[in-house]
């Protein structure tokens, strides 16, 4: 039986992702979204039992998937590209 939490994280991430694709973004960019943002739902899902919807994201969320990029050794370019893909709900 799936989790309900992921399954609220998961929809939001398809929703943004179905809003963007009708933003005229770059095919490039939607790719990297699509894998990015899926990235961080599962990061939220995984490490904070708190976050339900993304209002309930926090700081702490973004800074812990930051840390978690730099794990993976990627250069301060390729974090920040990276971190659009979640960032763009709330603009």
């Amino acid at each position: 039986m799936p989790n309900a939490k992921s399954s609220t994280i998961a929809d939001s991430a398809t929703a943004v992702l179905r809003t963007l694709s009708g933003a005229n973004k770059r095919s490039s960019t939607m790719a990297a979204y699509r894998t990015d943002l899926p990235h961080f739902a599962r990061l939220l899902t995984e490490t904070d039992c708190t976050v339900a919807t993304p209002a309930d994201i926090t700081r702490t969320d973004v800074r812990e998937f930051l840390g978690c990029l730099a794990d993976r050794r990627l250069g301060g370019v390729a974090r920040a590209r990276t971190l659009a893909a979640p960032r763009e709900p709330f603009r």
